[in-house]
């Protein structure tokens, strides 16, 4: 799994890297990418996702 913050400088959104290559939007999911973010249970969280039905 590969997190990222993704969009213009100061209005970054939470993305994740999808199969191919491509970045999804996780901000309907999660606020930031964070220390929060990394915690083992949201993590799992992360880790149970559909990525293929996030935004592009």
């Amino acid at each position: 799994m590969k997190l990222l913050r993704f969009g213009n400088s100061g209005e970054e959104k939470p993305g994740i890297i999808d199969e191919n290559g491509k970045i999804r939007d996780l901000s309907d999911v999660i606020d930031d990418i964070n220390g929060n973010t990394i915690s083992p249970e949201s993590l799992d969280k992360l880790k149970s996702l559909d990525v293929s039905s996030l935004a592009k």
